[in-house]
């Protein structure tokens, strides 16, 4: 048993006990005090004409979490700063100054909603609600203005109402809730559509009705923030234009593969896209003058008259074996071999009736029949072209279309540029980095490697130049079409990561095409624009069948 230390002349054994007493003296009169109260740097700059929410301790106070308009700034010389608000309905109170908020009532946000906001469509989501954030800050911009005193010549020191601006600023908010009001039947479809994936599974129908209002409210609340964030000029809107606010989000690695049913679907026709070849061809661009024709027509005359010297000379030229009907070396190289087959018979059978001198010399004339054809091939062999360089399709433009149920279309272009590697056969991806930096997603290496092989085991491989093999069904090639879903087709587990890349290409076409590289003068005239199209019953009846069916090809 271990014994206490004897008491010493510094240590007489209760030490810990004076220690322990002083720091509850301690605690003790830091309880006592009174409470410094702190005004925060955001309270401290509130005037008159700012938009702030009224906080009570007791949230069960008439008003409580309400907005308001500040109609008297707070002094800060005081000990308890207050300030008077206005409300909607024209009641004023006045609240001290720790009980108003710039950012409203917090609350904790449920789990689903977070999950939404953390999915790509949650961006999109947002931006069709952008019209509600711009009519919010310019309805406070004009509530800000209407509070001021109205324009008094010679007793007016501050700031007064601008007739100019006021009407300028009504005259937006008109034009925003306008648009809101446009885009509020898309925005609530693309809302049921991010809910349904989402949605815990354990709730009932009743629930689940019930969160499609909180999911649009925190869309708008979303766009109203963002809307905020904006740089204004006086009303007069944001200052950067309007190409210029893509910003894209880079997105975690576990939400690429999580896609919902509108995005597969765009993923099926991007594949399908790229599976018939629909990309812009680099020769409908290419018009030649009449001086470019003539100077062609002078080369072909030169070159038959080249080959005609060659021919008389004994120089046999050699052409690719892909054009034409082939050269005299294919000739000699066919019919080497094909008279080679009956003389060494004849040999065998001169050999077995015992003419062996008759049997030597044909088979000295066969030995020489091989050597002429070893000599073609190895002549073929060298002129032969071992290496493949340059793009696998004929462009690098693709080219896709999204068909909409009331009759309209929707064309996008995106630069997808596929190269030959450096040995000749295997392909690679040219411009991957720069498609996830203008998208902000990170596919790797490995994703657009298993595209490239995909391209491959889907094509003739004829240099991009023919169309692929046909599936049974072009329309489903990366997602399958059951019961009205789209699970993912179990044979693509050979591609690892390919779905990166097809998401990867999916965001691509979202973004300008001007910021994606591709220029105005790469699209040919009988193909159209980027953008929504629609069609009128005499436009589609004049069109060739093709041209509606088909407008990528």
């Amino acid at each position: 048993m271990k014994r206490r230390p004897a008491p010493t002349e510094g240590n007489d054994g209760q030490n810990w006990k004076r220690g322990r007493a002083a720091e509850l003296q301690q605690q003790a009169r830091l309880d006592g005090q009174k409470r410094k109260r702190v005004i925060t740097p955001a309270l401290r700059t509130v005037q008159v004409g700012n938009r702030v929410y009224y906080v009570p301790p007791d949230m069960s106070r008439p008003y409580a979490g309400g907005r308001a308009t500040v109609t008297r700034a707070p002094r800060l010389d005081v000990l308890n700063p207050s300030v008077r608000l206005k409300f909607a309905d024209g009641t004023e109170l006045t609240v001290p100054l720790r009980q108003i908020n710039r950012e409203g009532v917090p609350t904790e946000t449920p789990a689903w909603l977070d999950d939404a906001r953390r999915r790509p469509s949650w961006a999109r989501l947002v931006r069709q609600f952008e019209a509600h954030g711009e009519a919010v800050v310019t309805q406070d911009l004009l509530d800000a203005d209407l509070a001021l005193p109205e324009y008094v010549p010679g007793k007016n020191q501050g700031r007064t109402q601008n007739p100019d601006r006021i009407k300028l600023l009504s005259e937006q908010l008109e034009q925003a809730q306008a648009r809101d009001a446009l885009a509020e039947p898309t925005a609530r479809h693309r809302a049921q559509q991010i809910l349904g994936v989402v949605t815990p599974k354990s709730l009932t129908r009743a629930q689940r009705g019930e969160l499609l209002p909180l999911l649009v409210d925190a869309a708008r609340a979303d766009a109203v923030e963002h809307a905020r964030r904006q740089a204004r000029r006086g009303g007069r809107g944001p200052v950067a234009p309007e190409a210029a606010r893509h910003q894209p989000v880079a997105t975690e690695e576990q939400e690429l593969g999580r896609l919902d049913q509108e995005q597969r679907a765009m993923v099926n026709n991007i594949a399908k896209c790229i599976h018939r070849r629909y990309f812009l061809s680099d020769k409908e661009l290419r018009d030649l003058t009449d001086e470019d024709r003539e100077a062609e027509k002078i080369q072909r005359t030169l070159g038959a008259f080249i080959r005609q010297a060659q021919m008389d000379t004994g120089l046999v030229p050699v052409k690719s074996s892909s054009g034409g009907r082939g050269s005299e070396l294919h000739g000699h190289l066919h019919d080497s071999l094909a008279q080679a087959y009956p003389l060494a018979l004849e040999a065998c059978q001169m050999l077995v009736a015992g003419k062996d001198a008759h049997a030597l010399t044909l088979a000295l004339q066969v030995r020489e029949k091989l050597l002429a054809h070893v000599a073609a091939n190895t002549e073929l062999a060298r002129a032969r072209r071992k290496h493949h360089t340059g793009r696998y399709f004929h462009g690098d433009v693709l080219s896709v279309r999204e068909q909409h149920e009331d009759g309209s279309m929707t064309q996008f272009y995106v630069r997808l540029t596929i190269l030959y590697g450096e040995d000749g056969h295997s392909l690679v991806v040219a411009n991957a980095a720069e498609l996830e930096a203008l998208t902000g997603t990170r596919a790797g290496p490995q994703a657009w490697t298993s595209l490239c092989r995909w391209v491959e085991d889907h094509s003739e491989r004829a240099g991009g130049r023919k169309q692929g093999r046909r599936q049974d069904d072009d329309e489903h090639l990366i997602y399958r079409s059951d019961r009205g879903s789209l699970p993912l087709r179990t044979g693509l587990s050979g591609y690892p990561n390919l779905i990166w890349a097809f998401e990867c290409l999916r965001r691509a076409l979202y973004v300008e095409h001007i910021r994606g590289g591709i220029c105005q003068s790469e699209i040919p005239a009988q193909h159209p624009p980027p953008g929504q199209h629609r069609f009128s019953s005499g436009e589609r009846k004049s069109l060739p069948p093709q041209s509606i069916q088909k407008l990528n090809e």
